[in-house]
């Protein structure tokens, strides 16, 4: 099985599209559902369960998830908005819900795809994709960027089935 955060977003709808495509359907989606009319992006697809974040992450803290055989958690899901100014807002979502989701991936032993942006490297003139570069200019990057730095602090001590997708300017309905 399969979880897929951000199922209904532009990345997660075609991450399950994908999936379903290579004759994968065992899914778990999670979303916010505060934009009612993205569901439309996954209603014709397959999934097993569908969970609203908040009812999923209370589930995450029960043992009914390691009755799950979960092989990969897709962390699509974030606040997007690189205008964003509620830091609050920014952090719950591009924080603290991923540091819930790291959590689970090592308790499950299971791969962690996730999704965290280019926009850590701020306005250089010139990418190269070095830590050094490293330069987030507003909350949002700076969001993004904590996670990234938590995720090499676990790198470093045990857990090896991570990835960070860095993602550049996506547009999609």
């Amino acid at each position: 099985m399969i979880i897929v955060t951000g199922s209904n977003g532009f990345i997660g709808s075609n991450l399950i599209k994908g999936l379903n495509e290579m004759g994968i359907k065992e899914i778990i989606a999670v979303d916010d559902q505060t934009n009612t009319e993205t569901h439309r992006n996954i209603a014709h697809l397959e999934i097993e369960e569908f969970f609203e974040i908040n009812e999923f992450l209370d589930f995450i803290k029960g043992d009914q998830i390691l009755n799950k055989d979960i092989q990969a958690i897709f962390h699509q899901g974030a606040c997007s908005n690189t205008m964003e100014w509620d830091v609050n807002y920014l952090y719950k979502n591009n924080l603290y819900y991923s540091k819930e989701l790291l959590g689970l991936a090592k308790r499950l032993n299971c791969q962690f795809i996730y999704a965290s942006s280019a926009s850590v490297y701020g306005s250089g003139k010139e990418f190269k994709e070095l830590k050094e570069n490293e330069n987030p200019i507003n909350l949002y990057a700076y969001s993004k960027f904590k996670f990234d730095q938590l995720v090499r602090k676990e790198l470093d001590q045990e857990h090896g089935q991570i990835v960070g997708l860095r993602y550049f300017n996506v547009y999609g309905p």
